[in-house]
């Protein structure tokens, strides 16, 4: 059996002629999947016509002759399936993919063309997770080396094949917000510039383009969609400084956060009143005994950007004043340490840096404490998870 596999991956004819008299239904379907992912038509020609083989057979996976001949750029033998052999060419394998997006993932574009133009595929057929293969294209234009040549495939699905660009998947993701995503600035310019792309479209996270982009640290989509569509103060969404800071994208950081905001940060955090801490008073309210009253750590984050105008509840009778102090004195020494280099800069530069790098390095501390909340407070206080 493995001479005859090999013999249809090699397009030897004459050895599957020979050999294949002896295989069963299943295994002569194989072997014209391996002989039309190969492009040896010949192969599929005689499997097809001289022994009858069912060319719309799928591999366990879903996987058809034509999928495979698709995922290579086997034009003909495309062309003979779909039209000579009447093979569906719009069924999808188990992950949900049709032909069609087995070339876009390619960047096989005289595929597509072919498919489309010539098979009759439909090019706003989704995915079982909600995706078309305009998606498929953008979503995968960074793991090709040639992105010109996945670039041409979008035009083509979006201009000539009339695919619908603002067409989201059951994530609410739309072509731009996956480009987006993955920093591809050609491709979100063309879909914003050219397609006309809702750029202020959300996820069903609540997430734009923009914080999409903020939070991926990808800087020159950011500016793009900022300075071209005013969009910067949409980026200041739940997510966008949050996961900017959360992930270290400093300088996406640098070039969204106002620099008043910057500079009423760096007043606040050169302050020392052992008093009233608010920094302090915010690590603190992670601690609250009651879980509905605890502080979640990303509004903690957030609430650095607006400590100056801040309202901070004291509520310490619900502190737990030394029950998870090890993970608190963390944080603790990341703001002193911080602190001290807010101190010596001079430039206004160095002070945003500052500031920023100080936005960030808290995120890993706060997110110490909300660990060890689970492990040491509950049995520090002598309760256990059933009270």
């Amino acid at each position: 059996m493995r001479e005859l596999l090999d013999a249809a991956l090699e397009g030897n004819l004459a050895t599957v002629q020979m050999r294949v008299g002896g295989a069963g239904a299943t295994d002569k379907e194989e072997v014209l999947r391996l002989a039309a992912a190969g492009g040896h038509l010949g192969v599929v020609q005689y499997l097809a016509k001289e022994c009858d083989v069912d060319v719309n057979a799928a591999r366990n996976d879903g996987e058809t002759a034509v999928m495979m001949a698709a995922s290579n750029g086997m034009m003909e033998v495309i062309r003979y399936l779909a039209i000579q052999c009447n093979m569906v060419v719009n069924v999808r394998n188990l992950g949900g993919d049709t032909a069609l997006m087995k070339a876009v993932y390619n960047g096989k574009v005289e595929v597509v063309r072919c498919l489309v133009e010539e098979c009759g595929v439909d090019v706003n057929a989704k995915s079982y997770d909600g995706e078309t293969a305009l998606m498929k294209a953008i979503s995968t234009a960074l793991l090709i080396a040639t992105k010109i040549g996945k670039l041409e495939v979008i035009r083509y699905l979006a201009e000539q094949c009339g695919a619908d660009v603002n067409d989201a998947n059951e994530k609410g993701f739309t072509a731009l917000l996956v480009a987006a995503q993955n920093g591809d600035i050609n491709v979100v310019r063309y879909l914003a510039d050219k397609c006309d792309a809702d750029v202020n479209r959300k996820t069903k996270g609540e997430s734009t383009a923009l914080s999409i982009a903020a939070a991926s640290g990808k800087i020159e989509v950011v500016q793009y969609l900022a300075e071209k569509f005013d969009a910067k103060v949409r980026a200041r969404d739940e997510n966008g400084y949050i996961h900017a800071a959360q992930n270290g994208h400093i300088d996406v950081l640098k070039y969204l956060v106002e620099p008043s905001s910057v500079d009423k940060l760096f007043a606040l955090c050169k302050q020392r009143d052992p008093e009233r801490d608010n920094q302090w008073d915010l690590v603190k309210r992670m601690c609250v005994l009651n879980p509905e009253e605890r502080i979640k750590i990303s509004t903690v984050v957030d609430e650095f950007d607006t400590l100056a105008n801040a309202s901070i509840g004291n509520q310490t009778e619900n502190y737990i004043e030394t029950s998870a102090i090890g993970s608190v004195e963390s944080v603790s020494r990341a703001i002193s340490e911080a602190r001290e280099m807010l101190v010596r800069p001079q430039g206004s530069t160095d002070r945003r840096d500052a500031v920023l790098s100080l936005y960030v390095s808290l995120w890993d501390s706060l997110e110490e404490v909300k660990v060890q909340l689970t492990k040491s407070l509950l049995p520090n206080v002598g309760l256990s998870s059933a009270d």
